[in-house]
């Protein structure tokens, strides 16, 4: 049986913390943040199927890059990330400070990112990772309209499951040698590695939850630290599990019946 570092444990509790300080501070410039409609309007819940299949054109594309140039992934991966970092903290930090010192901190956090993770001090880059990460969860929550935002959670919880049992992931998952190369996306704590989207898509739900009230984030919380657990005991059988599944549906699930009983 698997042994967990006990930080691995309160990690649900830290992220929901992490995104209520960044939601009360995002909330200052919801009104600024653009509204993501990618069909007419009377079309918005089909956005997410939208998103799911840039998502699953991308996935096809990672993969045919996976088998002909590793260097070429993990390059594309590190830029990427990169990125993310950057224009995720710019927004924040530009909320707290001024333009110029938000873009010196913010130039210096990426320069660190990318020197902690050319030596591989994992724990470092993780944290830098792991905030813009939920910075990135709670912009796609103020940009999203309520009905995409929920079938958004589900689908992309039922694809990763799928992904991962019979999917792209399945197939790159079985090669193990060549996995390092996507350790510019993984966030790790001490024994246990998630993926960004995992990170994305708890804070999404998160932050959701608090556009409800805070009991409806404490609701959510609950459910996903039950729903983490459940993940723990799993990977005591499976080596590798899909992340969202269960903390987002069970999430989901119970907003959904929060907001239909007290809205």
């Amino acid at each position: 049986m698997k042994k967990f570092n006990g930080l691995i444990y309160t990690f649900p509790f830290i992220l929901s913390l992490v995104v209520l300080l960044i939601h009360d501070l995002m909330t200052k410039i919801r009104e600024e943040i653009p509204i993501i409609e990618l069909l007419p309007k009377e079309f918005s819940l089909f956005d997410a199927f939208v998103f799911l299949l840039l998502t699953v054109i991308s996935s096809i594309a990672i993969l045919v890059i996976f088998k002909k140039s590793l260097s070429l992934l993990k390059i594309i991966f590190i830029l990427s990330a990169l990125f993310l970092i950057f224009a995720s903290y710019l927004l924040l930090l530009s909320i707290i400070m001024g333009f110029l010192l938000a873009f010196i901190i913010d130039a210096f956090l990426v320069v660190l990112a990318l020197l902690t993770l050319m030596y591989q001090k994992f724990r470092i880059y993780s944290s830098i990772l792991f905030i813009a990460m939920v910075i990135v969860g709670c912009i796609l929550n103020f940009s999203l309209p309520p009905s995409t935002k929920f079938v958004l959670l589900a689908v992309y919880s039922l694809f990763d499951l799928y992904s991962v049992q019979k999917g792209f992931l399945k197939t790159i998952i079985g090669q193990i040698s060549r996995l390092y190369v996507f350790s510019p996306l993984m966030i790790r704590i001490d024994s246990l590695s998630m993926g960004v989207g995992d990170i994305v898509f708890f804070s999404l739900i998160s932050s959701f939850s608090l556009d409800y009230d805070l009991i409806a984030f404490c609701v959510v919380t609950i459910c996903l630290i039950v729903g983490f657990l459940i993940n723990l005991w799993l990977l005591n059988k499976k080596r590798v599990i899909p992340g969202l599944p269960i903390p987002i549906l069970l999430s989901l699930s119970c907003l959904f019946i929060y907001s239909l009983v007290f809205s």
